[in-house]
């Protein structure tokens, strides 16, 4: 992983196949020669466990190590517990007690032999074969690969990282100076001097503010917007971080330039926002569709929704002269039967009872049997699967009865159907609603037809329909 500020490094390197090498070029720490040996897809993080078998010298060949690696590799692909014997055999004390796990790492924190081998095994639970490094012997169980982040967290990821970037602060450097040719700039040099010259020694702590003698002027200006003296003055005094980090050489006007050249390029990119819809005609349309639409979205909710659902008079009138339009269909009233006893005799005999007299029957013919059967009800139209589940849309339809649990027997039945008839307001209100928006915007679009008249060149129009 390169350092920050090494984009010129990290383009070349990308740019190469391996086995070329690049010209010499530059970077901050000096001349390079760079050239690629190999290229891989990237990596993400794996979660891992090991069980290492030391070396009795690090960085030379161990044969009593390597065979008791290998024994070990045996058992485990025997059926022996990868994490018992990692707690029990494992070299390596900080991960044995947790049964080998290392966690999640990624490149460049291992050695090359030992993330080769991690990243190689296919799936999670995979075992490798006993892996040399410098240190010993690893066998390596793969717990599972990081998943790739949600688009949204990825994006807002990749966006922090984008702005901590050198080349971040090299391009929007670029675009300021495109902004300020184009505006055109202009700095007063004198004013800002005069600036740094009327501070003093608090300039550098939290206690300083503007002096009350401050010189009001006109320190640059980016086309038509100016940047005055007073403007900087509560930018400086808002920004004290930026400020008190300047006082590390404790040289004012540096510390002051700095600042300014910050101020002025909010300022470039402020300017540069007016004129978004001016430069770009198709950014103009796009804004110009989302003011309208925030407007339509006002107005229609002013004139059609929100009278719809407060016009409570005017919703009521609607509906009586609307009412044939609101009818229920044919229903099924389905009652679902419990029946508490573990005697399946008993519940079968209440089954068939209840089909053939109907459940406030079967209650009341013994008040104990209150005491375990239990029912409830729902009206059901014929396009209502789920509550006619198990059952046709015809009187007295009724499903098997099942056993529930050891005591406790259920069935459902069609206990009635109710005729078509007319829907209430309180029944039919969201159907009347909608409707009523529909009419209530009928009648707007026609008051606006009449106060702004729509012509239509219909020679015009058909040309293009031809077309």
């Amino acid at each position: 992983m390169l350092p920050e500020g090494f984009y010129t490094l990290e383009n070349i390197a990308y740019s190469l196949k391996p086995g070329d090498v690049s010209l010499p070029f530059r970077t901050k720490l000096g001349y390079h020669i760079l050239k690629v040996d190999d290229s891989r897809p990237a990596r993400r993080k794996i979660e891992a466990a090991h069980i290492l078998i030391k070396k009795h010298k690090k960085g030379l060949p161990d044969g009593k190590a390597m065979l008791k690696a290998d024994s070990i590799y045996t058992l485990i692909q025997g059926g022996a517990s990868f994490e018992e014997l990692a707690r029990q055999l494992s070299d390596d004390k900080n991960s044995a007690p947790l049964g080998g796990n290392i966690g999640f790492f990624g490149i460049n924190q291992y050695e090359p032999a030992f993330e080769d081998a991690a990243f190689s095994l296919a799936k999670d639970g995979d075992v490798s074969r006993p892996i040399e490094t410098s240190i010993g012997y690893h066998i390596i169980k793969r717990i599972k690969r990081e998943e790739e982040l949600p688009f949204e967290r990825a994006k807002r990821k990749v966006q922090s990282e984008i702005q901590r970037d050198s080349r971040f602060a090299a391009a929007q450097g670029t675009l300021i100076e495109k902004i300020k040719t184009e505006a055109p700039y202009v700095e007063n040099k004198a004013a800002l001097d005069r600036f740094a010259g009327q501070m003093d020694t608090l300039f550098f702590s939290y206690k300083w503010k503007a002096p009350e003698n401050l010189v009001k002027e006109e320190m640059a200006k980016i086309g038509n917007i100016s940047i005055t003296s007073d403007q900087f003055a509560d930018y400086v005094r808002s920004n004290t971080r930026n400020r008190l980090q300047g006082g590390d050489n404790k040289n004012v006007k540096e510390t002051v330039q700095s600042m300014f050249n910050d101020f002025v390029a909010q300022k470039c990119l402020q300017f540069e926002e007016t004129r978004l819809e001016d430069k770009y005609p198709d950014f103009k349309s796009l804004m110009r569709e989302y003011r309208e639409g925030i407007l339509l979205f006002e107005a229609t909710k002013l004139n059609v929704w929100d009278k719809a659902s407060e016009d409570t008079t005017g919703l009521k009138l609607f509906f009586d002269k609307n009412k044939g339009k609101y009818k229920w269909e044919e229903r099924a009233v389905v009652q679902a039967i419990s029946i508490d006893t573990s005697d399946r005799n008993l519940a079968e005999k209440i089954y068939k009872y209840i089909n053939k007299k109907g459940i406030d029957k079967a209650i009341s013919k013994d008040d104990k049997k209150k005491s375990f059967i239990s029912y409830s009800r729902t009206i059901a139209e014929p396009k209502n699967q789920e509550a006619l589940a198990g059952l046709t849309f015809s009187k007295s339809s009724t499903t098997a009865l099942v056993q529930d649990n050891p005591k406790s027997y259920s069935f459902r039945r069609v206990s009635e159907l109710m005729a078509p008839g007319p829907k209430s307001l309180d029944e039919a209100r969201g159907y009347i609603i909608a409707d009523y928006q529909d009419y209530l915007e009928g009648l707007w679009i026609d008051e606006l037809k009449m106060k702004y008249p729509v012509r239509i060149n219909n020679d015009v129009f058909e040309s293009m329909v031809k077309k």
